[in-house]
């Protein structure tokens, strides 16, 4: 094993730390009453739709919280694009759909609802033996357009996803993540650089190709489509091929 694939895993091992207490949002409705928001719990999603509870209010403590974030020197900002050929409401709907987020993103094993009454949501992952898993919830969700969320357990940071309309059946998705890394682990890295590229790269934009591709069989067969998704690690994808 060569020093560049064993410089890779570790890259690997450590960033899949870091998305492991940030990843994705739990289904949940900020109401606004008059100049504040309050929490109004609903049913918990089902097949064939999407239904959403609320988790907590805007408070100072918040605006700290992101505050705090944005000002580090430690902040590591993510993003992927891509365009899908559907509506942005069977955009927004599919990607709200929790439990399916193993489908796309392949270094998930599962996503579950703690609870029946509770909005949050516990991811898992697991690579070269070893499983990592978190706690999110959401903040925000604007159906069609956005939906940001932030970590519960873990590493402080927050994410969004805005679904913008090109047309009645396109549809631009921008996914944004933001998270502070230790100020060791950014020393021992050398720079932060090297943990957002891989991000990006290799989870953020192989997620959103595999969620367009099957979004897209499964809108237009009305079926659950049969397409192997595209791993994070180039040589799985070659030896599929």
């Amino acid at each position: 094993m060569t020093t560049a694939l064993i410089s890779s895993h570790v890259l690997v091992l450590v960033t899949m730390w870091l998305i492991g207490v940030q990843c994705f949002p739990v289904q949940s409705y900020l109401v606004s009453a008059g100049s504040h928001h309050r929490r109004v719990p609903t049913p918990r999603p089902t097949r064939g739709g999407v239904s959403f509870s609320s988790r907590r209010a805007n408070t100072s403590n918040d605006i700290r919280s992101e505050d705090t974030l944005s000002n580090s020197k430690n902040r590591i900002p993510v993003s992927a694009e891509i365009e899908i050929p559907l509506a942005a409401e069977i955009a927004f709907d599919a990607f709200a759909d929790l439990p399916r987020q193993a489908t796309w993103a392949d270094w998930l094993k599962s996503v579950e609802y703690i609870s029946p009454d509770n909005p949050e949501t516990m991811w898992k992952m697991s690579y070269l033996g070893l499983s990592y898993s978190w706690k999110a919830i959401s903040t925000r969700q604007e159906r069609p357009f956005v939906i940001e969320w932030e970590s519960t357990s873990g590493l402080k940071n927050f994410g969004r996803v805005d679904f913008t309309k090109l047309d009645s059946d396109r549809t631009h998705m921008k996914l944004t993540l933001t998270f502070l890394a230790p100020r060791l682990l950014v020393k021992m890295l050398g720079q932060q650089g090297a943990i957002a590229r891989l991000v990006e790269k290799r989870m953020l934009q192989t997620m959103l190709h595999n969620f367009r591709d099957i979004v897209v069989v499964e809108s237009t067969s009305n079926q659950q489509p049969q397409l192997k998704p595209l791993s994070i690690f180039p040589k799985q994808n070659a030896e599929s091929d």
